[in-house]
């Protein structure tokens, strides 16, 4: 879990830097932020032996929600990051209760970063959102990653 953790921080700071680093790109609805550095970044992770399961960019306004499957055998580490327009990003795990989601772990959030680690105790659905809490003046929409990962 430790090395996780490490793994992933380390990943989040090339995240930042490289989400921040083309914001004055032609388009400024440009993926290109968002995703460049990804094969290093996975590279990195791989070779600390954290296995990427599912990878996804996206335009955002307030907030998405992804339906996941987690098992229990492992440990997961969910990575929200937004481009150069996100001042405050979170991301939060709900499981299904009485048919009801109910919020069961938020990431610690670090600007346009935020990171969860999350053990489940048995195999079950979880939906995973990700909120943008605060943009940038100016803006109300802007795009973002996700990474998810387990030991």
């Amino acid at each position: 879990m430790k090395q996780l953790l490490i793994s992933l921080l380390f990943v989040l700071a090339i995240f930042d830097l490289s989400a921040q680093k083309d914001k004055n790109t032609n388009n400024e609805n440009s993926m290109l932020p968002i995703i460049k550095g990804l094969t290093e970044t996975v590279s990195t992770l791989e070779k600390e032996g954290v296995r990427v399961i599912h990878i996804e960019f996206e335009n955002i306004s307030i907030r998405k929600k992804i339906y996941y499957r987690l098992e229990n055998k492992y440990t997961y580490g969910i990575m929200a990051y937004g481009d150069y327009r996100v001042k405050e990003i979170v991301v939060n795990l709900y499981k299904k209760e009485k048919n009801e989601w109910k919020k069961v772990a938020s990431g610690e959030k670090s600007g346009n970063s935020s990171i969860l680690h999350f053990e489940p105790t048995e195999i079950e659905d979880f939906l995973i959102e990700i909120e943008i809490k605060e943009y940038f003046d100016g803006y109300s929409e802007s795009n973002y990653g996700m990474i998810l990962i387990h030991n």
